[in-house]
């Protein structure tokens, strides 16, 4: 079984480190669905899922654990510099 990467959270969940090293205070996170595209955090729509602004992975808001990652995040706005 492979286990999971995880974002460090302190300050009683409000300030979150990706394994990117990004963070709330940096480039932040942002919600998203299921395929990493952006979305209102709108209660009939939205599952409780973040992007990393830096990186791509998605995170569950509830066990802070990457479900998977995207490359493109231009949903958000974002154009990654290669």
């Amino acid at each position: 079984m492979t286990k999971k990467e995880k974002i460090t959270v302190s300050n009683n969940g409000d300030h979150w480190i990706c394994i990117c090293n990004n963070n709330t205070m940096n480039s932040g996170f942002d919600t998203c669905d299921k395929n990493g595209e952006y979305i209102e955090p709108l209660a009939d729509i939205w599952t409780g899922l973040y992007a990393c602004l830096d990186c791509g992975r998605v995170i569950n808001q509830e066990t802070h654990e990457v479900v998977t990652r995207i490359k493109d995040l231009s949903s958000f706005g974002i154009t990654v510099q290669s």
